[in-house]
């Protein structure tokens, strides 16, 4: 717990590559499932998240490891599920993710299309993020 609240603390950093590399740090944490459900289990969550959502919208080569961080955490389906009936939570996530996907940055570009392939993993993501009108973002990209 003490380590995902200074990498919160970190996260929401002025220096946006000291936020990234936090976020990296969820992301690596997020992979296996054990730490997954590690952070999955923080009773700050929501606040990792928002600090999350914070980083996808930092210039490209920043906001990657938020999408990494993003994509693992949602290889957690309990959680994915409810986030994806987070209609806003979703604009802004397919938005970052159709940004990070045009990355000439090959490690970018893939993190993000982990997080997308994550989000669309269970029956009830695919649906929702078809059915979602920021979809055709990400068809475009």
């Amino acid at each position: 717990a003490k380590l995902l609240a200074g990498l919160n603390q970190l996260m929401l950093s002025a220096d946006l590559r000291v936020a990234s590399d936090a976020a990296c740090a969820v992301g690596n944490l997020a992979f296996n499932d054990e730490g997954r459900y590690q952070v999955l289990a923080y009773k700050e969550l929501p606040d990792v998240v928002s600090g999350l959502m914070l980083i996808l919208k930092a210039p490209e080569e920043l906001a990657g490891n938020a999408a990494w961080a993003l994509g693992n955490l949602s290889r957690d389906e309990g959680w994915c599920g409810r986030m994806l009936e987070e209609r806003e939570w979703v604009s802004e996530v397919l938005g970052g993710l159709a940004r990070l996907l045009q990355s000439l940055d090959a490690q970018t570009a893939c993190d993000a299309a982990c997080a997308l392939a994550a989000l669309a993993a269970p029956d009830k993501g695919r649906a929702l993020l078809l059915a979602h009108s920021d979809c055709q973002v990400l068809l475009a990209s």
